[in-house]
């Protein structure tokens, strides 16, 4: 490494008059410098640690992929599952109901959206794995209707 820009700034830095004003400017510049670089050192780290922490709670239970019939369509749901099993990549797959729903306890009003799955195996063994803290695998609680 060329260690001469180095040496020339540092002679610079030592060989400075201390009576003269660019000195005073010199070292307000580096403060400014050294706080905008702490501070950006600091968003990017929270930014990281929001990144991590998205991707095992939110994006776990996203699926990556939704395919939605529209009610005139040819295609049955069994067709486009053994379909899509057969492209690389794809580790899993399956239909699952959605609806929207209201939980109301004491005025407080909730807005919910309500998963059921068909297979209740996969669920456990994939999904919840992920979830570390012993209080969520106590408290989730499914509703399950044949597909």
């Amino acid at each position: 490494m060329n260690f001469l820009p180095f040496l020339i700034a540092k002679r610079l830095y030592l060989n400075q008059n201390k009576k003269n004003k660019v000195l005073i400017i010199s070292i307000l510049s580096k403060i400014g410098i050294s706080i905008s670089v702490f501070a950006l050192i600091l968003s990017l780290s929270a930014l990281n640690g929001f990144h991590v922490l998205l991707n095992k709670t939110l994006l776990s239970s996203v699926p990556h992929g939704i395919i939605q019939l529209t009610d005139k369509s040819l295609l049955k749901w069994q067709d486009i599952v053994k379909k899509l099993k057969f492209f690389p990549g794809i580790l899993y797959c399956e239909p699952y109901i959605i609806t929207n729903g209201l939980l109301v306890n004491k005025n407080i009003v909730k807005i919910v959206e309500i998963k059921s799955f068909k297979d209740i195996k996969y669920f456990e063994n994939d999904f919840l794995k992920y979830i570390n803290n012993d209080f969520l695998k106590k408290k989730i609680i499914l509703f399950f209707r044949q597909v």
